[in-house]
Order: C-alpha cells, then sequence, then structure tokens
C-alpha cells in the first residue's frame, strides 16, 4: 500500500457515468432533531450540491452534519469493484470539493482490504481535520468503498461511498434508516463504515442460524444427534449425494466467514484507536464518542461469540 501513484490509479478505474444518490443529515442547535435531505445527483446539478450550505438562520444554527454522496452497483450492469459511476471528471471534483484523502483511488483501483487513518492533504495546514478510507469485501455484500473527511471546525463528515450489494439489495436503505436512527452518533465521522460492519455481522449471524439448523437437520438424517444414542442406519437409505452437498456447502461459508470475521476484528480495533484519536481532536466529540466505543465493543464481543459458534459448526460438519 506504500508504493503508488495518485494519475495512474485513477487511470485504472472504470468511470461509468450513471445517476447516484446523495443523503444529507444537519443537527441544529437546540434541537434533537435531524433535518434529512436526499435526492439524486448528475453531472447536471453536481456543481449546485457540492456547494450547499446548510441553513442558517437566527434561530436556527447547524451544529454539525453528514453529507454522503453513495453509489450501488446494480446486477443489470457490466461493471467489477473499480467501477465508479461517475465521469472521470466529475469523480475528481468530488474527491476534491469533499477533501477526500487521494489514497481513496488506491483502495477504489488495487485494494479490497483497508481501513485506515489518511494523512491530511495539503489544505489549511494549521487546522485540524481528519480522513480515512474504508475499503473491504464481505459475504453478503462483496464490495464496499469509502472514504470521508471531517472538518473539525464545522463537524461536517464529508463521505463517498460505493457499494456492490451482492444477493443482499436492501444494504443501502437499511444503511440509511440506521444512519437516520443514531442521532447524535450520526455526528461521528467514524459511525458509517460502523454501521456497515453492524449490517453485515447482523447478516452473518443469520446465516449462522440457518447452518446450524442445516447441520442439525443432517445429524437427525444420519442418526448423529447430540447428546442422543447414535442409531445405525442403511447406507442406501441415505441421500448421500445430497447430504455431502450440504455439509461442503457449510464448509465453504465457514471458512469464508472464519477470514471475514478476522479482518472485521482487525477493522473494529483500528476504529476504536480512531475514535480516540478524534475524541482528542476535539473535546465536543465525547459524548458520541462514548455511545460508539459502546457500539464498536459490542460487536467485537458479537464477532468473538461468532468464531466459538462457528468452531462449533465445524466440528459437527466433519464428524
Amino acid at each position: 500500500m506504500d508504493s503508488w501513484d495518485y494519475e495512474e490509479c485513477l487511470d485504472l478505474i472504470d468511470y461509468i457515468p450513471q445517476r447516484n444518490n446523495f443523503f444529507d443529515i444537519w443537527q441544529y442547535e437546540g434541537t434533537a432533531e435531524q433535518d434529512i435531505q436526499e435526492g439524486e445527483l448528475d453531472d447536471e446539478n453536481l456543481d449546485e450540491y457540492l456547494s450547499r450550505a446548510p441553513e442558517i438562520t437566527l434561530n436556527r444554527r447547524p451544529i454539525g452534519g453528514l453529507r454522503l454522496i453513495y453509489s450501488c452497483i446494480g446486477p443489470q450492469l457490466d461493471c467489477n469493484d473499480s467501477t465508479v459511476f461517475w465521469s472521470r471528471s466529475d469523480f475528481m471534483k468530488i474527491v476534491q470539493s469533499f477533501r477526500l484523502p487521494k489514497r481513496f483511488t488506491q483502495a477504489m483501483a488495487r485494494c479490497h482490504c483497508f481501513f485506515a487513518q489518511s494523512p491530511p492533504e495539503k489544505i489549511d495546514a494549521e487546522a485540524e481535520h481528519f480522513s480515512y478510507v474504508f475499503s473491504t469485501l464481505f459475504h453478503h455484500c462483496p464490495f464496499w468503498a469509502l472514504a470521508a473527511f471531517w472538518d473539525s471546525e464545522k463537524n461536517i463528515t464529508y463521505a463517498f461511498l460505493q457499494c456492490d450489494p451482492g444477493s443482499n439489495r436492501d444494504s443501502i436503505p437499511r444503511l440509511k434508516r440506521f444512519l437516520a436512527k443514531s442521532a447524535p452518533q450520526a455526528l461521528h465521522p467514524l459511525l458509517v463504515p460502523v454501521l456497515i460492519m453492524d449490517l453485515e455481522t447482523n447478516l452473518t449471524l443469520r446465516d449462522d442460524e440457518r447452518w446450524t439448523a442445516e447441520i442439525r437437520n443432517v445429524e437427525s438424517e444420519t442418526g448423529q444427534e447430540p447428546d442422543c444414542r447414535a442409531k445405525t442406519l442403511d447406507p442406501f437409505d441415505l441421500d448421500l449425494p445430497g447430504i455431502v452437498q450440504r455439509l461442503n456447502g457449510c464448509s465453504v461459508f465457514l471458512s469464508l466467514i472464519e477470514r471475514e470475521s478476522e479482518v472485521v476484528l482487525l477493522h473494529l480495533d483500528q476504529a476504536l484507536n480512531m475514535i480516540s484519536d478524534l475524541q482528542s481532536m476535539s473535546p465536543n466529540l465525547r459524548k458520541s464518542s462514548n455511545q460508539l466505543t459502546g457500539h464498536v465493543n459490542f460487536l467485537i464481543s458479537s464477532r468473538k461469540n461468532l468464531f466459538l459458534r462457528l468452531q462449533n459448526l465445524q466440528r459437527r460438519s466433519q464428524t
């Protein structure tokens, strides 16, 4: 990840201009309610959107917000993980206007597993800013790529998100619902990647329940139920090809989720470190940092417990 060239990475990205979307959350002084704005973007209204500012009146002053541009790879499009649904000029315009780390282009072009704070570009050198890149592969949503920049003075997070939803077409809508319900955490710069890992963990736990039920059914059919006396069955009475196929499916799931869980635990640990760094930069983030830290610790516990369940499932699938 250390040897890379910005222009070269831009050349490796595939640009397919399509309609994109935005999801903005603004919070104002003196009210717990959030102002949520969303809609579609294209090359005609992009400049207007990028120059937009929150409404300011005597009784309505913004205290922070999230500005999220997102794209979702559809099954009808012939594209890959490196596809961006903008022209090259518009993509660069977003990166520059949102002050996103240029290293995001490397994550898009070459890397599927990266989560780290990025050094700020040479802008407002005396001000404190924070930016990061989050890029990873998951079982349900095969590709997530996120770049974000936090303006500490205005408490606004600018983010660009791209997702290949895989078999879970509801991933982006669920993410938006989570964001809308997460006030005041929605103002925390690291909330989006944490929620992405939360969504995937939730779906993985459901898969674990499904495969556990499948193994239980196989044990029942073959007379190998735990805590029960083994039954003597005629192998010719069993659907051996079907049983082997189901066990193979379980084995593939276990190998995928074990590697994924290792990556998620690493990323969650990195998130804790970044949350701590941000809190030291801005005491105003103390409340949302404490809440988000609790959220991350819960996800770490969930993933560790999942490891134990995977080990049990692996043992039962091999006996």
